[in-house]
């Protein structure tokens, strides 16, 4: 995957990991692969974050679904149906609502050059770019799977040309519907990495992520005295973070 998708990838997890773990996990997180990257807590809360890049600049990452999320369950009906492509809607004020008004706020006070986002995070940041002129870098969105009757392949009515690059494993059930829409800018396949057994191991957001920037050992003569210490903190931090690479009991 390229250096873009890398980011940007990064920046979707940090999303997830601000509203499931808090700003001191997610910041810790997002270290570990991203130099200089910082999260404006001020500006970030349960449903997006705002990542302030080394240069000033910014990027928002918009969180996927949380399954007891009421909200989250209506926006994905909404990608179910196709109706998060209408201006109207049967729901009042939805994510993709909400998400439009983050960005325009963040971007009173950042200069926002990319929006981003995993599963029903992609969809609402490819939103997001399209009513704003941004690119938008997404992984495995949710996309409907039909089209409503009358409807042109070109299911947005806003101006602007499509500046969002998806990223797939392919043959993920959630975001297959991007092949039948091919309103997209680009559409790039990754390899799927992800193996723990489930049918949803090709949507996993982990199939996108880079490699961490952080060693396992200190690059210090410390490291000959302390060799086992960073190794075992490091295995049980990958192991929080991806059980199914790690037998039971580590």
């Amino acid at each position: 995957m390229d250096t873009d998708g890398y980011e940007h990838a990064v920046v979707s997890d940090a999303a997830y990991n601000f509203y499931e773990k808090g700003e001191e996990y997610a910041q810790d997180e997002l270290d570990d692969f991203l130099e200089g990257y910082t999260i404006d807590p001020e500006y970030s809360d349960d449903h997006a974050v705002t990542i302030l890049r080394p240069d000033g600049s910014a990027i928002i990452g918009y969180r996927g679904t949380d399954p007891y999320n009421i909200y989250d369950i209506g926006a994905d009906t909404l990608i179910l149906f196709g109706s998060h492509r209408q201006k109207s809607s049967v729901i009042p004020y939805t994510r993709f609502d909400r998400s439009n008004d983050f960005y325009r706020t963040v971007s009173q006070k950042y200069d926002v050059k990319s929006v981003t986002g995993h599963s029903l995070g992609g969809a609402v940041a490819d939103y997001v770019a399209r009513k704003n002129n941004l690119p938008a870098f997404i992984f495995n969105p949710g996309e409907t799977l039909s089209i409503f009757p009358g409807e042109s392949p070109a299911l947005y009515e806003d101006p602007y040309e499509s500046k969002t690059k998806v990223y797939t494993t392919g043959k993920d059930p959630i975001s297959v519907g991007v092949y039948m829409t091919k309103d997209h800018q680009e559409i790039v396949e990754v390899p799927k990495i992800v193996e723990s057994g489930s049918f949803l191991d090709s949507h996993s957001r982990y199939n996108f992520m880079p490699e961490r920037r952080k060693k396992i050992e200190p690059p210090t003569v410390v490291r000959q005295m302390a060799k086992e210490r960073p190794v075992v903190e490091q295995r049980k931090k990958l192991c929080r973070l991806y059980p199914e690479l790690c037998p039971k009991g580590d």
